[in-house]
């Protein structure tokens, strides 16, 4: 399975969610009003691209 390596390092992740709470943190993730992530499948993704 492509990219699986990818998720399975350790350092990589910490990465990943370090820029998620940066982000979030910019986007206004408080308590009262927190964010919500989705997750899309490629081909959804696609659909969404090509309609806006």
């Amino acid at each position: 399975m492509k990219y699986v390596q990818e998720f399975r390092d350790a350092h990589t992740a910490k990465g990943l969610v370090r820029e998620i709470e940066r982000l979030s943190q910019q986007l206004g993730n408080t308590a009262e009003h927190p964010l919500k992530i989705m997750e899309v499948c490629g081909g959804i993704l696609i659909l969404f691209l090509i309609w806006h």
